[in-house]
């Protein structure tokens, strides 16, 4: 018997998956592989993505219910849709998902991987656990608001121009971070297509009013986002830190089973999502969907 690390009951813990399972099963099914490779580790590749013993049954289940909505009202919606408009609307369990992602994020970050923590940092934990557990005032997240950007595989932005692996990382990857400066602190969360920051203590916040989450419903539609100044920096070191110390060194045992997994099966390789969007990093200027009015 553990301590539940949300309602803190003594109980059995079930093992958690820090980011949503569906995701991994997503990204497995529109592979070139079948497989999956962490940015942590590529070396290794996965048939899952990481766990931990987190939460007891309920809390999970909790958790379950709001990871749903987020599949099947957002993320396939979006991933899925057949031209570049969406308009795609949501309640208040659009908040609660992300809440509850940006909760377990904090927590696999400070308490199990040791990375700096702080009194605004503990106060924005509790706060969003009672947000979820429905405890005390519940109308509203204060200051811990939630933003949600959608990316898309060829559009443009300054770091097109610096990076060639830019649409990999925005559609493929999943990655995580507390970033920490001078004007406060962020939650980063990358998974494919979307990107989320949870607000500690930023104290511009205000001025990325387009990309925050409403609490009762709202709309995702295409839009100009703004971001951080200190998030672009932290995206182009990123980005050059992926390519130069994870991208260019996978070891050759790896690339010839990575090889050896495609030529198996190049059916899926061709019509794989992977596919697509290594072709959008390797020819930026060229209009290469397979059906011109259908997205990556």
């Amino acid at each position: 018997m553990s301590q539940c690390r949300l309602c803190k009951k003594q109980v059995k813990l079930e093992e958690s998956h820090i980011i949503p399972k569906f995701i991994g099963k997503w990204l497995r099914k529109t592979s070139a592989t079948g497989y999956l490779r962490s940015i942590d580790n590529p070396n290794i590749r996965r048939q899952d993505l990481f766990k931990v013993k987190l939460l007891c049954k309920s809390c999970e289940d909790l958790f379950s219910d709001t990871e749903s909505y987020f599949a099947e009202t957002i993320f396939h919606p979006y991933v899925n849709r057949e031209n570049f408009s969406y308009n795609l609307s949501y309640n208040h369990n659009l908040s609660k998902f992300f809440a509850s992602l940006s909760w377990r994020v904090l927590v696999y970050l400070t308490e199990f991987l040791n990375n700096e923590t702080s009194p605004e940092i503990e106060k924005c934990k509790s706060k969003l656990e009672d947000f979820l557990l429905g405890i005390g005032n519940t109308s509203n997240l204060d200051q811990y608001e939630q933003h949600l950007i959608p990316l898309e595989s060829g559009s443009q932005s300054l770091l097109n121009t610096k990076h060639s692996n830019i649409n990999s990382y925005f559609c493929r990857a999943i990655d995580t971070d507390l970033l920490n400066s001078k004007s406060g602190s962020l939650i980063y969360i990358k998974i494919p297509n979307f990107m989320i920051i949870s607000n500690i203590n930023y104290k511009y916040i205000n001025k990325m009013r387009s990309s925050r989450v409403a609490l009762k419903h709202g709309v995702l539609a295409p839009k100009e986002y703004i971001l951080p100044i200190e998030m672009q920096h932290y995206l182009d070191n990123r980005l050059t830190f992926i390519k130069e110390n994870i991208t260019n060194v996978i070891s050759e045992t790896q690339n010839d089973k990575i090889l050896s997994t495609i030529k198996n099966d190049l059916d899926r390789f061709e019509n794989s999502h992977t596919l697509k969007i290594v072709e959008a990093d390797l020819y930026p200027n060229q209009f290469i969907f397979r059906d011109k009015g259908k997205p990556l």
